[in-house]
């Protein structure tokens, strides 16, 4: 619950910090909004549906309005860290499933050495009676 609380707090922060320069840039001509340093000029491009999206201003990467600035980084600080914690977790429990997959197969492969080696004592076993018996039989 404590995670998906900062999750929340923290996509909710990155939401609003880029929200306010959004604003400012939304709509603005090509010429104004290269003026502006918080903005920057998309250009034009054909989506792969074939539609033809035509150029826009939209904020810059990185800039975000002091106050909310901190409260977002905070947040993906804190964030980054659970999720860090998270992979570091899985890869560990990756790890030690893979060794005892590896283990696994070291048995498996033991045992079917020995069925192996055991089923050709047999065998042997089986020819050898059966030249006592062939010889017993002759005589």
């Amino acid at each position: 619950m404590k995670t998906l609380m900062t999750t929340l707090v923290a996509v909710l922060a990155l939401s609003l910090s880029s929200w306010g320069y959004a604003k400012e840039c939304k709509g603005q001509s090509q010429s104004a909004c290269g003026k502006s340093s918080s903005c920057k000029w998309v250009d034009g491009y054909k989506r792969k549906d074939g539609k033809q999206v035509k150029g826009y201003c939209r904020a810059s990467a990185g800039k975000a309005k002091s106050k909310l600035s901190a409260t977002a980084k905070d947040a993906k600080k804190t964030t980054s860290k659970k999720s860090e914690a998270a992979v570091s977790q899985a890869k560990s429990k990756a790890k030690s499933k893979a060794k005892s997959k590896s283990k696994s197969k070291a048995e498996l492969a033991k045992a079917k050495a020995e069925t192996k080696k055991k089923s050709k004592s047999k065998a042997k076993q089986k020819s050898k009676d059966l030249a006592k018996a062939a010889k017993s039989s002759g005589n």
